[in-house]
């Protein structure tokens, strides 16, 4: 049985070997995913060992030498024709639930301090799940920003409107506002915890799906917009 994580990246395959009958680097497959491509090498190694993707060594063209260097391709199997493509996006009910949850958790706690909020997250049942650890860590740097760069909010807002690729967005989500926080007039005092929690963001995030990823970045508008309309 396969994550939708790992069905994700054997579709992608499946998808680039039906147009080209070639075998696929797994470098392509990172840069259409939009994550690293030691991230796309593991997650295609993987599917290789459940016997989903079989893989193979060719030489690479290179410059001004007669040889060139072995670089590692794949191709799907028999096997991998079995497995159901991906669902497509709605939202899962129990996203629906989540999410509304953590829309209301944001909206009881809006009078904490930064450090009594960020003990109270922590708290909270189940945030390992990357979707749901991201939820919650977005809620918490719009929150933070509500109060300490509130002009700024709306400009974030219209940037992140702005991209089409799910993970582009919330990666420039997280590391502008960051920053909006760390440069505003009166310090949290806790630059370095809300640091650590970006990097980890940035980490879920590579281990999300891209519905996943969508579902998260209409969760972030739909908190930039309440933040908005709160103000």
């Amino acid at each position: 049985m396969l994550t939708d994580r790992s069905r994700e990246f054997l579709e992608k395959v499946k998808k680039l070997y039906a147009e080209t009958q070639e075998p696929i680097h797994y470098t392509t497959v990172g840069k259409l995913l939009g994550v690293s491509r030691w991230t796309a090498y593991d997650m295609l190694k993987a599917l290789q060992e459940k016997g989903y993707l079989r893989s193979e060594y060719s030489l690479s063209a290179s410059r001004g030498k007669s040889g060139g260097r072995s670089q590692v391709l794949f191709a799907p199997t028999e096997k991998s024709l079995q497995e159901e493509p991906a669902a497509e996006a709605g939202c899962p009910a129990d996203w629906c639930e989540t999410k509304e949850r953590v829309m209301q958790f944001f909206q009881a706690v809006g009078g904490l301090k930064p450090q009594e909020l960020l003990d109270r997250i922590l708290r909270v049942p189940n945030i390992e799940t990357p979707l749901v650890f991201c939820a919650y860590v977005a809620g918490l740097l719009v929150t933070f920003a509500r109060t300490r760069a509130s002009r700024r909010v709306a400009w974030l807002k219209a940037m992140l409107f702005r991209f089409t690729r799910p993970e582009l967005g919330l990666a420039g989500f997280a590391g502008t506002l960051l920053g909006l926080l760390i440069t505003a007039v009166e310090p949290l005092g806790m630059e370095d915890t809300l640091l650590n929690l970006v990097g980890k963001f940035q980490q879920k995030l590579e281990q999300m799906s891209r519905q996943e990823r969508r579902l998260l970045l209409d969760f972030v508008k739909d908190v930039l917009l309440a933040s908005e309309t709160a103000s």
